[in-house]
């Protein structure tokens, strides 16, 4: 299978809740996102699909953010020159992250 837009948390979040408003049932509560998330997004698109609640939730992470880009849809492909390095800073801080883990266990292993 191909990768592609639906398969995006947000999108999946929003479906669902449509799909339960749909058949009336009531929607689940907002699951708390666990993984640090960076949402990036077109700022004049015509229907945005979070809302201030979906922002807050990343944000209650403190490796979690928000860029919104000028433009629609397309904004990530259009605003490469912003995007890409939002996305070298995420993957250097994660292989900082498990190189100071590795570091630290190997640490640990020395000891004895």
């Amino acid at each position: 299978r191909n990768i592609n837009a639906g398969m995006g948390f947000s999108y999946f979040y929003i479906m669902k809740r449509f799909l339960l408003m749909f058949l009336k049932l009531k929607p689940f509560p907002f699951q708390k996102i666990q993984t640090p998330v960076t949402f990036i997004y077109g700022e004049n698109k015509y229907m945005h699909y979070h809302n201030t609640e979906f922002l807050q939730e990343i944000l209650s992470n403190p490796k979690g953010r928000i860029k919104g880009l000028p433009g629609g849809h397309w904004s990530m492909f259009k605003f490469q020159g912003e995007v890409f390095p939002l996305i070298y800073e995420i993957i250097n801080e994660n292989e900082v992250l498990i190189a100071r883990n590795l570091l630290s266990k190997l640490n640990k292993e020395s000891a004895f």
